[in-house]
C-alpha cells in the first residue's frame, strides 16, 4: 500500500483541522481542558492493513466457491496466480490475527483436503517437480533461505514438511528455539490445544485441575481439519511422529522452560513409551533419553549471556537478566552532568484529559536518558550529541577537542537555528544500539506525527559511529519528508532494522531495513495505520522499538497491533489485534497513554507486550501470535515490562507488580494501597532480584518469592546520588537520572558485612 493512499479527502478537512489547531494552542490551558470534555472522543478502532485490492479479493471468493464445488482446476489455479502477484500482502485470518496472503492461500489448500482431496492433489502435481529440486538443493548446501523458500511458497507440496523439518534441525543448531519449535509444530496438527494455544498450556490447566502440577496428564484431542482453520498445519506428512515429539520436548529443555518440558514429556511418554531414535549422537529410548536430558539441564546453571548492556532493556529480546545478584559496594566515580533537565507539555496532557503526574518520573525532569554499555565504554546521547565515557573511571573516553563538553565525540546542533517549541504530545527519549563495534544513534527531532495540516517540522536521522575509531562517523541516514525514525535501531552483523512513521489522517508504522555499511533502504514493509492519540490536533513524540530474536523482527505499534516479520526481507509472519481502550470514562486514570519505551519482552517462545492504547499487559505466543492471555487485574499504570525472571513477568511503574509467566495472574504488587515508596525510573532484574528505584533507595526484590530485601539507601546527604533509570554491565549499577550519570561499584574485597548507605566518590563507611 502507498503511504500516499490514506491522505485527506478534501481541502475543507485539512482547513478546519488547521483552524481548530491553532485556536487550541491559543486558549488558555483551563479552557483547553473544558473543551477537551465535550471534543476528545475514543480512539477509533479502525486499523488498516497492507490488504490486497478489489480484484484479488474477487479472486479468493471465487477460489471459496470453487473449493466448495471441488473445481479443482480453477481453484489452484486461482490461488497459484494470487500468491505469486499479491503473496505479501495481508488478510484477517480471524478476528484478532492477521497473516500473509500467500499463507492465506497455503491454508485453503490444507483445508481442502478434508472434503475436496482432488485439489491439493492437483496442485502438487503442478508444483512438486519445482519444490522437490529446490529442496534438494537446499539441503545439499544447508542453505536456510532456499529451504525456507520451498516451506513459505510451497508449503502444501509434497516437500513443505521434509523442508520444516530440516529447516528446525538448522534452528536448533543456531540455538533458535522458536523458530525450531514453530516449524516442526507446523508438521504436528495434534501438538496443539484445540483452542490453538501451545498444547502445554492445555496439559497444565488439566494437570493442575485434576492433582497438581506433577500430574501425568492425558492426551488432548484435536483434529487436523479443526486445526486448519485457525493455524497452518501440513496435513499428511510421513514423517515420523515420534521423532517431531521428541524434537519438541528437547527444545523446551534446551530454552530452560522445565515446567513445559515436564508435562510435553509426560504427555510424550503416554503417546510413544517404546519409540526408538537418535538423541545427542546415540540410539536411544526417547522417553528415557530426554528424561535424562532434562535432569541434567535442571542441574546445570544457566548460559552466560553478554556482561555489556548494548541496547534499551540490556540486548535485542528486551529481557536481559543479569546471570546474578550484583554485589555492589560504594559509589564509583564522580557524577557525569547531562544537562538541562527535559521537560514535558503539561498542556496537552491537559487538553487530552491525561493525568498531569506521569508515573516514575518528574514532568518538570523527566528520566529520558536509558545510557547502554559496550567495548567498556559508557554511552549516552540527547537529541544532537552522543558521549563516551570510560565505565571504570568515569571519564571522558578519549580526549576532546577544545571547547567541545565533556565525553562528547558527535555533535549535529546548530546553536545557530532556534530550537522549536515543545508544544507536543508525548515526550523525548533517548537510547543507543551498539553492535560489533559500531554504535547506532537516533537523533534529531522528537516529534514522529505531524498534524493533519503539516508534517513533522523537521526530520531526525540515524547516526551511525565507529567505537573503534574514536567515535568517527561512518555514516548517517535522513528520514525524508512526512517519514521519522521512531526509535534506535536493533541490528545485526550486516543489516539494521527500524521502525518508522510516516504522517498521514491515519499515521502509519513501517519496519524498515538498511545496509549497514552502505545505508541504502533494502526494504521497508507497512504494518498498519491507525488513529493516534492526538487524533491529528497536536504533533506527537513517538517511540517505538523493535524487538529480535533470530531472524524475526517484533514490533507493538501502540496501535492495536503486535507484529511479527521476517528480517530477511520484511514477510509479515502474523499480526495480531487486541482491543484498544476507551476513552469515554474521563475519570478513570489513563495512566496507560505514558507507556512510551515499551518494545514486546521474548522469553521463552512467548511475547509479553503492554501497549499504550491497552489497559492490561498480553502474552502471545512468539510463533503465531496466538494470545496466550490478558491479565485479569487492572495493571494499566504499569510502565514498563522488567522482564521474565523466577516465573513471573516483572512490571513496574509507581508500583511493582508480578504477574505469573504462564497465565497472566497478577500474585502480588508492591506498595499496596498508595502508601510509599513511589518507584522512579526503570528497574532491572539480575538472578532473580528485582533492583526497583523509588526515591530515597534502590528497593531489592525477589522475582520468585516477592519477599523485599534491604535496600540501597541513596543518602540524602550532599552529594548525594539523585534517582533514575537503571542499567548494570561489569558489576556496576549505572543510575541514569534526570540530569546527571552516577556509577555505583562492585563492593570491595576483602568482602565486609556490605554497605548499603552510599556517600560520596571518594567517601569511607560509617
Amino acid at each position: 500500500m502507498s503511504p500516499r493512499c490514506l491522505r485527506p479527502r478534501t481541502a475543507v478537512f485539512r482547513l478546519l483541522a488547521a483552524a481548530f489547531a491553532l485556536l487550541w494552542v491559543l486558549l488558555p490551558a483551563s479552557m483547553r481542558a473544558q473543551s477537551a470534555k465535550s471534543t476528545l472522543a475514543d480512539l477509533s478502532a479502525a486499523v488498516t492493513l497492507d490488504e490486497p485490492d478489489s480484484a484479488t479479493r474477487a479472486i479468493l471468493e471465487r477460489v471459496k466457491e470453487a473449493i466448495q464445488n471441488a473445481q479443482a482446476d480453477e481453484a489452484v489455479e486461482n490461488l497459484r496466480q494470487v500468491m505469486e502477484q499479491a503473496g505479501e500482502k495481508v488478510l484477517r485470518a480471524s478476528d484478532d490475527r492477521a497473516i500473509s496472503v500467500r499463507d492465506y492461500c497455503q491454508l485453503q489448500l490444507v483445508a481442502s483436503a478434508a472434503h475436496a482431496p482432488e485439489i491439493l492433489k492437483l496442485y502438487r502435481s503442478r508444483v512438486d517437480a519445482v519444490a522437490k529440486k529446490a529442496y534438494d538443493d537446499g539441503l545439499q548446501r544447508r542453505d536456510k533461505r532456499v529451504l525456507r523458500q520451498v516451506a513459505e511458497h510451497y508449503f502444501a507440496s509434497h516437500w513443505g514438511d521434509d523442508a520444516l523439518f530440516a529447516l528446525g534441525e538448522i534452528a536448533l543448531e543456531e540455538g533458535a528455539f522458536t523458530a525450531a519449535r514453530h516449524d516442526w509444530e507446523m508438521l504436528d496438527p495434534q501438538w496443539q490445544s484445540p483452542d490453538g494455544r501451545p498444547l502445554w498450556l492445555s496439559l497444565r490447566e488439566r494437570s493442575l485441575q485434576r492433582a497438581g502440577p506433577d500430574s501425568a496428564p492425558e492426551p488432548a484431542p484435536a483434529t487436523a481439519a479443526h486445526l486448519a482453520t485457525v493455524e497452518l498445519r501440513y496435513p499428511d506428512t510421513d514423517l515420523a511422529l515420534a521423532d517431531i515429539r521428541a524434537r519438541l520436548v528437547l527444545v523446551s529443555i534446551l530454552e530452560g522452560n522445565f515446567e513445559r518440558a515436564r508435562l510435553e514429556l509426560a504427555y510424550f511418554q503416554k503417546l510413544h513409551p517404546e519409540a526408538m531414535g537418535r538423541l545427542a549422537g546415540k540410539e536411544v529410548n526417547y522417553a528415557a533419553g530426554l528424561t535424562a536430558q532434562l535432569a541434567l539441564a535442571e542441574q546445570s546453571p544457566p548460559p552466560a549471556r553478554s556482561a555489556d548492556w548494548t541496547t534499551f532493556a540490556g540486548d535485542f529480546t528486551r529481557n536481559h537478566v543479569l546471570p546474578n545478584p550484583l554485589p555492589l559496594g560504594p559509589v564509583c566515580w564522580p557524577a557525569i552532568h547531562l544537562g538541562e533537565p527535559q521537560q514535558a507539555d503539561i498542556h496537552a496532557a491537559q487538553f487530552f484529559m491525561l493525568p498531569q503526574r506521569r508515573p516514575g518520573e518528574d514532568v518538570q525532569e523527566l528520566l529520558s536518558y536509558h545510557p547502554i554499555v559496550a567495548e567498556n565504554l559508557l554511552l549516552y546521547c540527547n537529541e544532537d550529541q552522543v558521549f563516551a565515557f570510560s565505565l571504570a573511571t568515569g571519564k571522558p573516553a578519549w580526549p576532546g577537542a577544545k571547547g567541545k563538553p565533556l565525553g562528547e565525540i558527535y555533535n549535529d546542533r546548530d546553536d545557530a537555528t532556534p530550537r522549536p517549541s515543545r508544544q507536543m504530545l508525548g515526550v523525548p527519549r533517548f537510547t543507543l544500539t551498539a553492535q560489533a563495534g559500531r554504535l547506532i544513534a537516533r537523533l534529531g527531532s522528537a516529534v514522529t506525527i505531524g498534524t493533519l495540516d503539516a508534517p513533522p517540522r523537521s526530520g531526525n536521522k540515524l547516526v551511525i559511529l565507529d567505537l573503534k575509531q574514536q567515535g568517527k562517523k561512518l555514516r548517517e541516514i535522513v528520514a525524508a519528508e512526512k517519514w521519522a525514525f521512531e526509535g534506535t535501531p536493533v541490528a545485526d552483523h550486516a543489516q539494521l532494522y527500524v521502525a518508522m512513521r510516516y504522517s498521514d489522517v491515519r499515521p502509519q508504522c513501517f519496519v524498515a531495513a538498511y545496509d549497514l555499511d552502505s545505508g541504502k533502504l533494502l526494504w521497508r514493509r507497512l504494518v498498519c495505520a491507525a488513529e493516534t492519540l492526538s487524533q491529528g490536533q497536536l504533533e506527537e513524540a513517538t517511540y517505538n522499538l523493535l524487538t529480535l530474536v533470530h531472524d524475526t523482527l517484533y514490533l507493538n505499534t501502540n496501535s492495536g497491533v503486535v507484529a511479527a516479520l521476517n528480517k530477511r526481507d520484511g514477510h509479515v509472519n502474523w499480526l495480531t489485534f487486541y482491543p484498544r481502550a476507551k476513552r469515554g470514562d474521563l475519570s478513570k486514570n489513563s495512566a496507560h497513554y505514558y507507556r512510551d519505551l515499551n518494545p514486546c519482552v521474548f522469553a521463552q517462545s512467548s511475547l509479553y507486550v503492554a501497549p499504550a492504547d491497552f489497559e492490561g499487559v498480553l502474552a502471545l505466543d512468539a510463533a503465531t501470535g496466538t494470545i496466550l492471555w490478558e491479565s485479569q487485574q487492572n495493571v494499566g499504570e504499569a510502565m514498563h515490562l522488567l522482564g521474565v525472571a523466577g516465573g513471573h513477568v516483572i512490571a513496574s511503574g509507581e508500583k511493582l507488580w508480578w504477574l505469573r509467566a504462564a497465565s497472566g495472574l497478577v500474585v502480588q504488587n508492591f506498595p499496596e494501597g498508595n502508601t510509599p515508596p513511589n518507584g522512579f525510573g526503570r528497574g532491572l532484574l539480575a538472578g532473580e532480584t528485582i533492583y526497583w528505584p523509588t526515591h530515597s533507595a534502590i528497593e531489592r526484590f525477589s522475582a520468585r518469592s516477592g519477599e523485599r530485601q534491604k535496600p540501597i539507601r541513596l543518602d540524602a546527604e550532599t552529594p548525594a546520588i539523585r534517582p533514575g533509570n537503571l542499567i548494570a554491565a561489569d558489576s556496576r549499577l549505572i543510575v541514569a537520572g534526570g540530569t546527571e550519570l552516577n556509577c555505583i561499584g562492585p563492593a570491595r574485597a576483602p568482602a565486609a558485612p556490605p554497605e548499603l548507605t552510599l556517600r560520596t566518590s571518594n567517601g569511607t563507611a560509617p
